[in-house]
């Protein structure tokens, strides 16, 4: 094998040297090499020993390093993990709102569909109080017509109250007896129709009404502003027996004309005004002397009195 000759032994034809043999049989070497050798170590030593403090500040500072970066990315992690805590409590907190929100918008959006039907009713109400106030009127309106039918129909009636009862009584009599104190002469034949009527809240005690129809309306009117002149009428005028009453002679009024003429007196005298009176089956009223004359034909006029 090439290789195992290496390791052969020189051939003798080469020869020896003697310069190499003798370096060969001294070997003591020389001081001066000496020192430069250890010179030489000693720098190494010195190299290696710097170099290995450098290396350890640099590992220390490396720690220093690592240790200050595990602190940094400690906090930075907390850091991270109190974000995504918060960022988690805002995400609930803004689903909470978004809820919230939602539920306000639906509410908000039935309250409006509440309040259109609610419009919607308030329309339809309208319209029908409308249509309502109309038909009232209307209503109003026909039973004012009715009751002037009515009122005329009495246009030429005189009604006596507080004249005393008795079986034997004679009203034709007792009426021309009337027509006498207040300076009009009138006969029986003058007489339509007489007659006693029940009141609408009868008292007990309290006579009847007699109402007369009188076939002349101006009988009727003369008998009224005579009896003014004598400043009304008793039961001794016209020698009737007995304790003396007083007579009241008024228009015919109708039902409904009497509680307006009733309802006209107590507003006039809370109002201030001085006259209330009936002419022709008609209700007036004024405040003072000189002031207008007002008329009320039913309740909504009384809103006429200021």
């Amino acid at each position: 094998m090439a290789n195992v000759n290496l390791f052969r032994s020189p051939n003798k034809q080469f020869g020896s040297n003697p310069e190499l043999q003798s370096e060969k049989q001294d070997p003591v070497p020389s001081h001066s090499g000496q020192q430069r050798k250890r010179k030489h170590l000693d720098g190494c030593d010195m190299d290696l020993s710097n170099l290995e403090s450098e290396i350890k500040n640099m590992f220390a500072d490396i720690k220093s390093e690592l240790k200050s970066l595990r602190s940094e990315n400690s906090t930075i992690n907390n850091s991270i993990s109190e974000l995504k805590t918060q960022q988690q409590e805002i995400l609930s907190e803004f689903n909470h709102m978004k809820t919230s929100f939602e539920f306000a918008d639906e509410k908000q959006r039935e309250h409006e569909r509440q309040m259109a039907e609610l419009t919607s009713k308030v329309s339809d109400l309208e319209n029908k109080h409308s249509d309502y106030e109309a038909l009232n009127n209307k209503y109003d309106h026909l039973l004012l017509d009715l009751d002037r039918q009515q009122q005329y129909a009495r246009i030429q009636n005189l009604e006596i109250t507080g004249m005393p009862e008795s079986k034997n009584e004679n009203l034709p009599n007792l009426i021309i007896s009337i027509a006498k104190h207040a300076g009009v002469e009138i006969i029986q034949s003058d007489i339509e129709h007489v007659t006693r009527v029940r009141a609408m809240t009868p008292r007990e005690g309290r006579p009847r009404a007699i109402v007369v129809k009188l076939r002349n309306r101006t009988h009727k009117n003369n008998i009224l502003a005579g009896l003014r002149r004598t400043r009304g009428i008793s039961t001794s005028d016209i020698d009737l027996q007995g304790e003396s009453r007083r007579l009241y002679v008024n228009e015919h009024l109708t039902p409904s004309r009497k509680q307006v003429l009733k309802e006209c007196k107590t507003a006039a005298k809370n109002r201030g005004y001085e006259y209330v009176w009936v002419r022709e089956c008609n209700i007036y009223a004024r405040k003072s002397d000189g002031a207008p004359v007002l008329a009320v034909e039913s309740l909504k006029d009384l809103k006429k009195l200021l």
